[in-house]
């Protein structure tokens, strides 16, 4: 019993003196599995398939049913692999105990880092919104072949920029 525990305490200190570095087996970045990887390996394979995924890639825009395409080129969106692989430094373990004891938590995914022109976006956006935009009707009275007509009030519809960009992000 004695050799037993000595031998689970001498491994537990082991692996907690051992460095981390590889990911742990179960790790995503997005749809990415990483699992495996040493970081330069993670940071590589991050970049690699994001640039492609945005080079190829469109963000589609619904409105009433009908859908609008803006490539992703187009407001210039790309990976920011150094914060990317920063987020992933932060959440994998450091030491080899860690990373054992991270094998319990299965499937763990982590957002990329991506950035984009907001400027860019939202004009292309304001392009698809502005035809759908109205100014607001106050309500009123008016005269038509001699009768009196009421028209009540409409309210305007107007793009919510900050909405918008807080929604795309």
């Amino acid at each position: 019993v004695m050799q037993t525990l000595a031998g689970i305490l001498v491994s537990v200190l082991f692996l907690s003196f051992m460095k981390a570095d590889t990911v742990p087996a179960d790790m995503s970045v997005g749809s990415l599995p990483i699992g495996g990887f040493t970081l330069d390996e993670a940071g590589n394979a991050i970049s690699d398939y994001y640039n492609e995924l945005i080079k190829s890639g469109k963000l589609v825009v619904e409105i009433d049913g009908k859908a609008s395409e803006i490539a992703w080129t187009d407001f210039d969106a790309a990976i920011d692999t150094n914060k990317t692989i920063e987020n992933l430094k932060n959440s994998i373990p450091g030491n080899g105990l860690g990373l054992f004891l991270s094998g319990l938590d299965r499937g763990k995914a982590l957002k990329p880092e991506l950035t984009y022109n907001s400027g860019k976006l939202l004009t292309y956006c304001e392009k698809l919104f502005s035809p759908l935009e109205r100014a607001p009707v106050s309500e009123h009275y008016e005269i038509n072949n001699g009768q009196l007509r009421f028209v009540p009030q409409v309210p305007g519809i107007k793009m919510d920029v900050d909405l918008l960009e807080k929604e795309l992000k």
